[in-house]
């Protein structure tokens, strides 16, 4: 059950470390709790604020959410998330792969042999098939 919840907390102040990702099954009231909270944050009208009223006068259940969360309100989030969907989907791999390597190639030559050490392409391409990477701090 949700004891809380904050609209864009100062990092130094948040209450906790867990955040609303955005899904949300609400009933009609939140509506009116909407509208008795008014504009919070940037002059805005926030959903959290809401989600606070409503909390005050009935149950609001919360999940926590385990695994990995996208800002696909950001545009390089937004591309991170497009990427690991395509690299999670079989038909899409190695084409992704394929091409971020060649983008890789002309950009930086440093990362590619960090993840295929001097391989030709035709070893690399199965290497894309067999594993994952991990490149952590070999990049600095």
């Amino acid at each position: 059950m949700l004891d809380d919840i904050v609209e864009k907390p100062d990092p130094k102040k948040a209450p906790s470390n867990i955040g609303a990702i955005g899904r949300y099954i609400f009933t009609p009231k939140i509506f009116d709790c909407i509208t008795e909270a008014g504009a919070g944050v940037g002059n805005e009208i926030q959903l959290t604020d809401g989600i606070r009223v409503l909390s005050k006068t009935q149950k609001v259940y919360a999940y926590e959410f385990k695994g990995k969360r996208f800002d696909t309100g950001d545009k390089l989030g937004y591309i991170k998330a497009t990427i690991d969907f395509a690299l999670e989907n079989k038909e899409l791999k190695v084409d992704v792969l394929e091409y971020l390597l060649k983008v890789l190639s002309l950009e930086d030559n440093h990362l590619r042999n960090i993840l295929f050490d001097g391989m030709n392409q035709k070893d690399s391409i199965a290497k894309i098939k067999t594993e994952t990477f991990e490149v952590g701090n070999q990049l600095s």
